[in-house]
């Protein structure tokens, strides 16, 4: 998700705007096992607008059911959790 959120800012700085995720390169839109192995989540661009946006990951795969959800990250860095058993704090610390 950081990297992907790096994109955004560099994306920004040559179109003015934040991508949706249509406009994101296919690599940055997953998070795999090990780099290179299955799916463990599916990231989307949500609301993305002129001055801010939205990463969610969202599990999927062996990570499914895992207790921390799905994890957000905005554009102000704010890190986030949803659809979880534990607090974001502790989720995005492992």
């Amino acid at each position: 998700m950081l990297q992907l959120a790096q994109w955004q800012e560099r994306f920004r700085t040559e179109n003015n705007r934040y991508a949706e995720s249509a406009d994101v390169p296919a690599g940055l839109l997953a998070v795999r096992a090990g780099g290179s192995g299955a799916v463990r989540y599916n990231i989307a661009v949500d609301r993305p607008t002129s001055q801010t946006f939205t990463l969610t990951a969202r599990r999927s795969g062996s990570v499914a059911t895992d207790v921390c959800g799905d994890f957000t990250l905005t554009s102000a860095g704010v890190q986030g959790a949803a659809n979880n058993a534990r607090s974001a704090a502790e989720c995005w610390a492992r």
